[in-house]
């Protein structure tokens, strides 16, 4: 037998209160920016790499001017996927909960951090598939571990940034690690020998991304529930592995702007954020609280990326 339900309608408080709330540790709006979308599914435009070839004619006088391609362009399908997830929070439970817990917020927080929690990890399993840098890919045979003496990640960094420096015209100018590699990489000897007089034996993010020549290197430290529901052991994981991403990622989506992935993002009921529906199910003696997106991660630009995956052992 189904509930009675009431009006649906998008809760403009407990949205506000989805604005403000924010997992700290996560970093997918960082690697891949967010492009606003107004349909759920779409073409975008990708151009060619025709303004870089060099043509070297010279205009006789009195002659024309060589005509040339200028540009090449394709386009590309986008699909966003809704996520969302509801809870309730039953008439009995907001009477009885104490003035320091809000049941709707915290229902709503914790709704907000699953969807969110949902893209760090579409982004992060995105960012992380070989598949996505054509032939820029690969493992070093010396790992980065600070055990590993023939390790040499500044060199293999710089590689990796020519590499796609002499592809595309630009170099990545963010560098991405899960947590476990960053961990080595402020301790690496090589690296601490850089900053012998500056440092004080433990390298920082700042640090690290001058000594490997990007604008920004982030760290994933977002971690997720590994074990099932019901079981007793609650087991944990980090969503960003052993890998290391180098990335060109533009400082906001914009025509022309090359990068290497964008987030696609449906502005469901007019708006960016998770969106909050609360109804009544009178049925169940409470109110049924839900929270949305609809995004789609998708690699706009393999060529200004290179992956080195296993980078420590």
């Amino acid at each position: 037998m189904s509930a009675n339900r009431g009006t649906i309608h998008v809760s403009q408080p407990l949205s506000n209160v989805a604005v403000g709330y924010k997992n700290a540790l996560h970093i997918w709006n960082q690697v891949m920016p967010l492009v606003p979308v107004d349909k759920e599914s779409d073409l975008f435009y990708t151009f060619g790499r025709e303004f870089l070839r060099h043509h070297g004619k010279i205009r006789a006088n009195g002659g024309e001017a060589q005509r040339v391609t200028s540009y090449s362009a394709s386009t590309t399908a986008y699909t966003c996927k809704e996520h969302s997830y509801k809870d309730i929070v039953t008439d009995r439970d907001a009477d009885i909960a104490d003035p320091v817990i809000d049941p709707e917020v915290r229902t709503t927080n914790s709704l907000t951090a699953s969807v969110d929690l949902d893209i760090e990890a579409d982004v992060a399993d995105t960012v992380q598939a070989s598949a996505n840098y054509g032939a820029n890919t690969s493992s070093p045979t010396d790992k980065w571990d600070t055990t590993d003496p023939d390790g040499t990640p500044v060199e293999d960094v710089d590689l990796a940034l020519s590499t796609v420096g002499k592809i595309v015209g630009v170099k990545p100018n963010v560098m991405v690690v899960g947590k476990l590699v960053f961990d080595q990489l402020r301790r690496h000897p090589d690296l601490l020998e850089m900053f012998k007089y500056t440092s004080k034996g433990i390298l920082n993010t700042v640090e690290l991304a001058q000594a490997f020549n990007v604008e920004k290197l982030l760290v994933g430290e977002a971690i997720y529930v590994t074990s099932k529901p019901g079981q007793s052991t609650i087991t944990t994981d980090y969503l960003w592995g052993k890998n290391c991403a180098l990335l060109y990622v533009p400082a906001a989506a914009a025509i022309d702007e090359p990068a290497w992935g964008y987030v696609f993002m449906h502005k469901l009921f007019g708006g960016l954020t998770a969106k909050v529906k609360k109804w009544r199910e009178e049925g169940l003696a409470g109110d049924m609280i839900e929270a949305s997106r609809s995004y789609d991660p998708k690699v706009t630009g393999q060529l200004a990326g290179y992956l080195y995956t296993d980078v420590i052992a």
